[in-house]
């Protein structure tokens, strides 16, 4: 029933929700509310953080390079040796969204079809310098600067596209690049 409406409406859904709170302590708090609570909370699946499940990385790793394969139009589907090896040694704090990251700038940066192993090591020590106590303490600035870096990343350095997808005018873009100080990578031409 619609809030303030006098007929009930019939509906065929599933809703599926995923939080990285805890939600039971937030309702006791007074933080969440307790009817929506129990309204999700039919079925709840704990999936550890990806630090947790190393082991899952070769897997992970090959599903989303096949996913950004098809969304980009790439094939850039090989490893060099050593590769899943230097991403099972990682903290991951950013869990698998830190993973998909990495992968999308690797296949972006990629000369043929294969990442290399030198390629992954300078993306994993440009993104070190997210603090290990995680996002909480991670500037805002910092923050922009990494998402203008990602969004042109992932559009090969396309600037007018960049800035559609971050929604803000082209010379706001630029002058942002020069104020963070973001360079493209030699092997992208710059539009």
């Amino acid at each position: 029933m619609r809030v303030g409406g006098q007929h009930q409406l019939k509906s065929r859904c599933r809703i599926i929700a995923a939080t990285n709170r805890d939600l039971f302590t937030m309702v006791s708090q007074g933080k969440f509310r307790q009817d929506l609570f129990f309204r999700f909370r039919v079925v709840t699946i704990q999936v550890p953080p990806l630090r947790e499940r190393l082991s899952d990385i070769p897997d992970l790793t090959n599903h989303i390079l096949r996913k950004i394969n098809l969304e980009l139009g790439t094939e850039v589907a090989k490893l060099q040796d050593g590769v899943i090896d230097c991403l099972m040694k990682q903290s991951w704090t950013g869990n698998v969204r830190e993973l998909e990251n990495v992968l999308l700038e690797a296949v972006v940066r990629a000369r043929g079809s294969v990442i290399l192993l030198d390629e992954i090591e300078s993306i994993l020590s440009t993104n070190q310098s997210i603090p290990e106590s995680g996002l909480s303490t991670y500037s805002l600035s910092h923050m922009e600067k990494d998402h203008i870096r990602h969004t042109l990343t992932a559009l090969h350095w396309n600037r007018t596209e960049a800035a559609k997808q971050l929604e803000i005018s082209l010379p706001t873009l630029r002058s942002k690049i020069r104020k963070y100080g973001i360079t493209a990578p030699r092997s992208l031409n710059t539009r």
